[in-house]
C-alpha cells in the first residue's frame, strides 16, 4: 500500500473492474465462516492487488525503493530548524525506528543523526557566507540549541569559528 501511495498519492480513483475485484475479495471474506489468519491475509492481499492493478494496469510501475528515505530527507531539509529526532524521522518515513536506522545508514552511508548534523552544518556555512545574520540567529535557524554549542560544533567540523569562517569567505569572495 505504501508503494501505491508513494507513486499515485493518497487519493485513488479505481476503475469499476478494480472495485468489483475488491468487493469480491471482501465478499469471500464475509462468506468464509471463521476464516484463518492466512485466509484473511490472502483476501486482503487480493483486494490490495485489485487496487494496484486498477491504478497501474498491467504495467509494472517503477517502484522507488528509497521513497521512505526520500520522504525523511525532504522532511529534514524543510524542518532543519526544528528538533529532528530519529523517532520523528522514522514516523515520516513510515518505518519502525530500528528498520529506519538500519536502512538509512545502509543506503545513505551515515546514521540519521549524523546526516541531520551534516545538513545543519552545510546550511549554517551557506548562511554565514550568504547573509549577515548574527551567529546566534544562524544557530537557531539551523536547529542548534544555542550559539555556544553551535560555535563549538562548527569549529570542530570546519577548523574555524563561525565568525572566522565568514570573514575568510568574504576575503575570498
Amino acid at each position: 500500500m505504501r508503494s501505491i501511495i508513494d507513486l499515485a498519492g493518497p487519493v485513488l480513483t479505481p476503475s469499476a473492474a478494480a472495485v468489483d475485484r475488491m468487493a469480491a475479495a471482501c465478499l469471500r471474506l464475509i462468506a468464509t465462516p471463521e476464516p484463518s489468519n492466512g485466509q484473511v491475509s490472502s483476501y486482503a492481499y487480493d483486494a490490495l492487488m485489485a487496487l494496484h492493478d486498477g491504478q497501474f494496469g498491467a504495467a509494472v510501475p517503477d517502484f522507488a525503493p528509497a521513497a521512505p528515505l526520500a520522504r525523511a530527507r525532504s522532511y529534514v531539509a524543510a524542518h532543519l530548524g526544528e528538533p529532528l529526532g530519529v523517532d520523528r524521522l522514522a514516523r515520516v518515513a513510515g518505518l519502525s525506528r530500528a528498520h529506519f536506522v538500519r536502512r538509512f545508514t545502509a543506503e545513505i552511508g551515515q546514521s540519521p543523526s549524523d546526516y541531520v548534523f551534516a545538513q545543519r552544518m552545510e546550511r549554517a556555512a551557506r548562511l554565514l557566507v550568504a547573509t549577515d545574520m548574527p551567529v546566534a540567529s544562524i544557530a537557531a535557524a539551523t536547529g542548534f540549541a544555542g550559539g555556544n554549542y553551535f560555535a563549538k560544533a562548527f569549529r570542530r567540523r570546519n577548523g574555524h569559528s563561525p565568525s572566522a569562517y565568514r570573514a575568510a569567505a568574504l576575503v575570498r569572495g
